[in-house]
C-alpha cells in the first residue's frame, strides 16, 4: 500500500446506512393519517414540500424540523378547510416525526466489513450533516465508530465552507483524499470542487440531494464491495463487468465509427451502465451516464469512470465544455424498460 496513508471523507445517512428507508415510512403514514382527516394526499405532499424547504432554510438540519414541517402542514390545511387544529392532533405528528431518530437504521451491506479493512490502510474522517446526538448515537448503534476515532463531524450545512474546514484542520492534499457519499449536492459537488477523488454510491437520495454534477469524471457505485474494488483492485471491475453483449460492442463501434468519421476518438451517451456505458467504454469511448432510470438488468459495476448527467441539457453542457459536436455522438439512451431510478424523499 501507499507509504503516506490517504485519506478518506465519508457520509453517514444513505451511505453507511439506510436514512431514507425510515423517512419513506413515516412520511408514509404521516400521509395516510391526513388522508383519514380528509386531506389529500398529493395536495399534502405539495405543501409539506413548500413548508419543509422554507425550514430547512430557516434551522437546517435540526431534528425538530421534521415534526414541524407536519404540524405545521396540518395547520394550513386545517385553515383551509375552516377547520380547528386539534392539539392531540398536532402533537401526534411531532411524535411520529421523531421515529426516524428513534429508531436505529439499517447499516449498509458489507458496509462494516469495508470499513475494517480499509481503517488498516487509509485514514478515515466520518463527515454528515444533522442532528450531533443522532448521528453520533448511530454511529455507536452500528458500531462505525471505531473506524473514525476522533475524525467525526457533524454539521448543520453541508456545503463547501464546512468540507474545506475539515481539508484545512487535517492538513489534506487534494490529491490524496477521497469522499464517498450519496449526496450530488452536499458530498459529491463539493469534493469535486476542491478536486478530490469521489465516488458516488448511487444509493437512496432526499430531492434536496440533486443537483447537476460538476463537470468532471467521477467513480459510481452500487454497493460498498464496489468501493473495495475501486480502492484495492480495479481489474476486479473489469473481470466482472466483462460478460456484456459481444453483439452490443460490435454495435456500438460501428455506430462509434459512423459518427466519429471513422474514429473511435468520441463520445457515447447511455442510460444503462451494462448494455450502454461499459460496452462503450471498452471501446476507448469517453462515456456520459444519463441518469433518467435504468432497469435491473442494467445494473452492473461500472469499469471507469464517467461523466453523469441527470438532463440531456446536462448532456449537452458536457459536450459543449470538451468540444463535441451533437452529431458525431453516440445517443443510447432510450430506456423502455421499468425505472428503478434513485428513490425520492421530499425531507
Amino acid at each position: 500500500m501507499q507509504t503516506e496513508k490517504q485519506t478518506i471523507i465519508i457520509d453517514g445517512d444513505d451511505t453507511l446506512w439506510w436514512t431514507n428507508r425510515l423517512y419513506l415510512s413515516v412520511m408514509n403514514e404521516f400521509y395516510e393519517r391526513l388522508e383519514q382527516l380528509g386531506f389529500s394526499r398529493s395536495a399534502a405532499g405539495e405543501k409539506f414540500g413548500e413548508i419543509n424547504k422554507k425550514l430547512l432554510g430557516q434551522i437546517g438540519l435540526s431534528r425538530e424540523r421534521l415534526g414541524m414541517a407536519m404540524k405545521q402542514t396540518y395547520k394550513e390545511f386545517c385553515e383551509q378547510n375552516r377547520m380547528t387544529p386539534d392539539v392531540q392532533t398536532e402533537a401526534a405528528f411531532v411524535a411520529l416525526a421523531q421515529k426516524v431518530y428513534a429508531k436505529t437504521p439499517e447499516p449498509m451491506e458489507v458496509a462494516h466489513e469495508v470499513l475494517a479493512t480499509l481503517s488498516k490502510d487509509f485514514r478515515l474522517i466520518f463527515y454528515s450533516g444533522g442532528d450531533q446526538y443522532v448521528q453520533r448515537q448511530r454511529l455507536k448503534d452500528l458500531a462505525f465508530d471505531v473506524f473514525f476515532q476522533d475524525h467525526i463531524y457533524i454539521v448543520s450545512d453541508k456545503r463547501d465552507p464546512a468540507l474545506q474546514n475539515i481539508l484545512e484542520v487535517n492538513s489534506l492534499q487534494a490529491n490524496d483524499t477521497w469522499m464517498i457519499g450519496n449526496s450530488p449536492r452536499f458530498d459529491i459537488n463539493p469534493a469535486l470542487r476542491s478536486d478530490l477523488s469521489c465516488i458516488w454510491l448511487h444509493s437512496d437520495f432526499w430531492i434536496q440531494d440533486i443537483e447537476e454534477f460538476e463537470l468532471k469524471q467521477i467513480h459510481v457505485v452500487f454497493s460498498w464491495e464496489e468501493i473495495h474494488d475501486i480502492l484495492y483492485n480495479p481489474e476486479r471491475l473489469q473481470v466482472k463487468s466483462s460478460q456484456f453483449s459481444r453483439l452490443q460492442v460490435i454495435k456500438i463501434k460501428q455506430l462509434a465509427i459512423t459518427r466519429q468519421n471513422r474514429s473511435l476518438n468520441g463520445w457515447l451517451v447511455g442510460a444503462s451502465p451494462k448494455y450502454d456505458i461499459n460496452p462503450a467504454s471498452s471501446l476507448g469511448l469517453n462515456c456520459i451516464w444519463l441518469d433518467i432510470g435504468f432497469t435491473e438488468a442494467d445494473i452492473e459495476p461500472f469499469t471507469k469512470k464517467v461523466y453523469v448527467a441527470f438532463s440531456r441539457e446536462q448532456v449537452s453542457q458536457i459536450l459543449e465544455r470538451f468540444g463535441q459536436n451533437t452529431e458525431q455522438t453516440v445517443w443510447l439512451d432510450q430506456n423502455p424498460g421499468k425505472q428503478l431510478g434513485r428513490s425520492l424523499v421530499v425531507d
